[in-house]
């Protein structure tokens, strides 16, 4: 009986420090309401909410909206977006900017990126995705 009540006391604890760290811990700051451009990744596409955007900070509502994995890369580059280099399935990252990790069906993230004036070329990296089409030309300026 003693032991049960040292537990049951313990579990308490536990559960109080749980729920006073988690009230500490201030919550993610969302975009405004329409200040978030939204990207949403599908089998063979990424879709950009506006293909040109005003240079600076800004928040990508990134969602994967497909049957399997799905990533999105931001590269800055002149080069068409169904021509950069590729190298083991992969287009080349050269000019990286930003990107996510894979994101599983049904999930989504927020991404907060600077971009400068510029072409760019929005991507799925998921070996053979973006060779299968899934990039997108967005023009900062």
């Amino acid at each position: 009986m003693r032991g049960r009540l040292l537990l049951i006391l313990v579990a308490i604890a536990l559960v109080s420090a749980a729920c006073t760290s988690a009230a500490a811990q201030p919550p993610a700051p969302s975009p405004l309401p329409g200040s978030a451009i939204a990207v949403d990744l599908s089998e063979w596409h990424v879709a950009v909410g506006r293909s040109t955007l005003q240079t600076g900070s800004l928040t990508f509502v990134v969602r994967n909206g497909g049957s399997i994995p799905h990533d999105l890369t931001i590269l800055k580059t002149d080069l068409p977006a169904d021509q950069l280099p590729q190298e083991s399935g992969k287009a080349r990252e050269d000019g990286k900017v930003a990107g996510t990790v894979a994101l599983n069906p049904g999930q989504s993230t927020q991404l907060l990126v600077t971009l400068e004036p510029g072409n760019y070329v929005f991507i799925c990296n998921e070996a053979g995705h973006y060779a299968l089409g899934m990039h997108a030309a967005v023009k900062v300026g």
